[in-house]
């Protein structure tokens, strides 16, 4: 399946100079992969516990020795992610529609799915 921050990634990269998506990017591929190892696991304990989970925290153990060394980068790199896209923005109305269109959306799918549960 596709995740939401691909199709963004995805639909910024015509909009965004290489250099800029590299640092508003910087890191999100092993972001990704580290989340999606982690909710399988905790997919994983749901089947084995037949959908009722009584414990999760050898999962979680598990995977917080990397948690740093995955998010470190991020975090580090987030106010010059911030600047940089904050930059882009002021110079280029067309990447500000596509952002708040992609933010709308966003609310709009959070919505559906606060009221579908």
């Amino acid at each position: 399946t596709t995740s939401f921050p691909q199709v963004f990634f995805s639909a910024l990269q015509p909009v965004l100079p290489e250099k800029a998506s590299s640092i508003i990017f910087a890191n999100i591929d092993d972001i990704l992969l580290f989340n999606t190892v982690l909710l399988s696991d905790l997919e994983e304990r749901q089947r084995e516990s037949r959908l009722y989970i009584n414990t999760i925290g050898d999962v979680i153990e598990k995977h917080m020795g990397s948690v740093g060394s995955h998010y470190r980068g991020y975090c580090l790199n987030q106010a010059n992610a911030a600047r940089t896209l904050s930059d882009l923005k002021t110079s280029d109305r067309s990447l500000t529609t596509l952002l708040d269109v992609g933010v709308a959306f966003c609310a709009q799918c959070r919505q559906r799915y606060e009221t579908a549960r």
